[in-house]
């Protein structure tokens, strides 16, 4: 086939042809070495891969095709093939070219195409690489392709216009495309008739179960553990509208040994927006003789990165064995508030766990560092707990500070954190740009939020990121730093090591009876670190820290009782202010196991109060200095004399 003058610049290699299902397959074959075979996506072309090409054939024999119907392959007219067809077709083409073994690179729809090919013969696959695909996730496409997909709409947009290609070539990509680049993706597809299979790509997506390649989907979803021992790289555009960021977890989950390159500037045509970088990168780790598979865990989903010989931050170990042994208890509730009615949002160890891994690796694209200084004035609630454990688990260093302890102590505080990174709400970021000098060696920030952005990242960024965990790091010496609100005196920062926070675990479960599974209220919430660490769920309560007797009362009681929560640790104008609102209505909390309370002096009155609205449970004021926490535990039976029976 002999191509325009300017369409050959651009691909300048040889067309060849053989014969498949009665049509003419064309392909690339360039180099000579090892095997990669590389499949495109719909509507593309073997044209996708031209960069690659070049860079791989001088230690490879790569091998391009276009599937029948696609680019320069013979068109079908009155024949429409299915997801079925293309991957015998492609067997057939590997056959017929006397290949042995071999690696796969897959774009698109060419991900669940060459992964069908590949789980049939696992044992002649020498390496994977996915970009922006789908495998068995098509409950999670987008509007627009379902769009695309129907028989009205889709036709119109796929086969009787260039909408689809056109729409690929500028909705696709971050960078706008030269014209002859544009051009040579158009260029098969130029006649309603060399459109038919762009259609039929569409068309073949199985949405139900009804769809007629639904069965060869789960097919694949079931054989997918037989590559389990192939090592995989997944590079992967982030600012792609149609194979988004839920898709790369969904097809992360599937190879748990996966290594991740996440390129937030590159959208659906990766190898295009961010050429030279994923290249090379395709590149290196097909030449990498050295890799090898390391095993996995596989109770948590999405693997396990782990080494015996590294000394993790032990709260962030921890979380990780609570969603490899119990994926699906709760870690989290957060109550939604509709006018006078209260909704409960639910996240399970599992999902915390893969959010954890999101920002894990988005702080760490940014530049978190082991030992790094990262001041976090996040309000309490899942991202709080997520982005503390993101930070701990990288071995970075998270300061807590209460926003109640005032603007000056706060201002001295700051300064003397000196801090390298700041996680903070939008309120924290405006005190960034009002003081200047208290944050002038931050490398970066981010905003505590997914919708407001701040001049930097906010979690929509780091919500991009896969769930697949990172490569263990060693804990600093200093585990976390903790600064007192002020109460008893100046605030004072507060180092807790690894083997403190280990020691805490213990006393809170052997001393304190905290039992895994049951549900804690944590108004002070930096306790509800350790909840999670120890199986207990953390329901966060609707309270400003920095305006703490600012809450409503019985908002508190109405999440208590209707949630059934069995613990609370809370200070003592917290308590005094919800026992007198019980007093006043009459309301008690029957289902309170233990109420702790600490952070400034507990007088017996409190604790008589207290005491009255739990019936069924005991009140504890743990004495100590933060440091130190708790040195002893005293109850308000024996501090008031009060007969537990009476008392109830």
């Amino acid at each position: 086939m002999q191509l325009p003058r300017w369409l050959k610049e651009q691909l300048p290699y040889k067309s060849r042809f053989i014969e498949i299902d009665g049509y003419n397959m064309h392909y690339l074959d360039e180099g000579r070495g090892p095997v990669v075979l590389l499949l495109h996506g719909n509507p593309t072309w073997c044209f996708y891969y031209r960069h690659l090409i070049r860079l791989l054939s001088r230690d490879f024999r790569v091998i391009a095709p276009d599937y029948i119907g696609c680019g320069l392959s013979d068109r079908t007219p009155g024949k429409a093939f299915r997801a079925t067809d293309r991957i015998r077709q492609v067997s057939e083409l590997i056959d017929a070219l006397g290949i042995e073994r071999f690696s796969l690179v897959m774009h698109d729809w060419g991900g669940s195409i060459g992964t069908s090919v590949a789980v049939e013969r696992p044992e002649k696959i020498d390496k994977l690489v996915y970009l922006n695909t789908t495998l068995t996730e098509t409950e999670a496409l987008p509007l627009v392709i379902r769009l695309a997909a129907n028989r009205i709409t889709g036709k119109f947009l796929t086969k009787y216009t260039k909408k689809f290609v056109k729409l690929t070539t500028k909705l696709g990509v971050c960078s706008k495309l030269p014209r002859e680049v544009r051009d040579a993706y158009l260029y098969p597809y130029r006649k309603i008739s060399e459109r038919s299979a762009i259609w039929d790509f569409v068309a073949d997506i199985p949405f139900d179960q009804d769809h007629p390649s639904y069965a060869a989907m789960l097919e694949l979803a079931e054989k997918l553990p037989r590559l389990s021992h192939v090592p995989v790289k997944i590079v992967w555009g982030l600012r792609d509208p149609c194979f988004h960021r839920e898709m790369l977890g969904k097809v992360a989950r599937h190879f748990p040994q996966a290594d991740i390159l996440e390129i937030p500037d590159a959208s659906h045509l990766v190898l295009e927006d961010a050429s030279e970088e994923a290249n090379q990168a395709i590149y290196e780790f097909l030449s990498d003789e050295t890799i090898e598979v390391k095993d996995v865990t596989p109770g948590v989903q999405g693997g396990e990165v782990t080494s015996a010989e590294v000394s993790e931050h032990v709260l962030f170990k921890r979380l990780r064995e609570q969603a490899r042994e119990h994926p699906f208890r709760p870690a989290v509730v957060e109550p939604l508030y509709l006018a006078d009615s209260i909704r409960y949002r639910h996240v399970s160890y599992q999902a915390f766990y893969d959010l954890t891994n999101k920002y894990q690796r988005g702080l760490t694209a940014l530049g978190l560092e082991r030992g790094d200084r990262v001041l976090m004035l996040v309000s309490p609630g899942e991202d709080f707990l997520a982005l503390s454990y993101a930070v701990m688990g990288r071995g970075a260093i998270p300061f807590f500070v209460d926003p109640g302890m005032g603007r000056e102590n706060l201002f001295r505080t700051i300064e003397e954190i000196d801090p390298q990174i700041l996680i903070g709400s939008p309120k924290a970021h405006l005190l960034r740009i009002l003081k200047k000098k208290l944050f002038s060696r931050l490398k970066f920030h981010i905003t505590a939020s997914t919708w407001i952005y701040t001049g930097g990242p906010n979690l929509s960024y780091l919500k991009k990121f896969a769930p697949q965990p990172l490569p263990a790091v060693s804990a600093p010496e200093v585990a976390l730093v903790a600064y007192t609100s002020g109460a008893t005196g100046a605030p004072k920062g507060v180092i807790y090591t690894g083997a403190m926070l280990a020691e805490q675990l213990r006393i809170f479960s052997d001393v304190f009876k905290l039992q895994a599974g049951n549900k804690d209220l944590p108004l002070l919430p930096v306790f509800s670190l350790f909840n999670l660490a120890a199986g207990v769920c953390s329901v966060f309560p609707p309270l400003d820290p920095a305006r703490p007797l600012s809450f409503d009362p019985e908002k508190i009681v109405k999440i208590v009782n209707e949630l059934g929560i069995n613990y609370s640790f809370g200070s003592p104008t917290l308590w005094t202010k919800i026992s007198e609102y019980c007093v006043r209505s009459r309301e008690t909390l029957p289902s309170l196991e233990r109420v702790f309370i600490a952070g400034a002096a507990v007088s017996a009155d409190t604790l008589k109060l207290v005491k009255s609205i739990v019936p069924a449970g005991e009140v504890f004021t743990p004495y100590g200095a933060t440091e130190a926490l708790p040195v002893t535990l005293v109850s308000a039976v024996e501090i008031t004399g009060l007969d537990p029976e009476s008392a109830a």
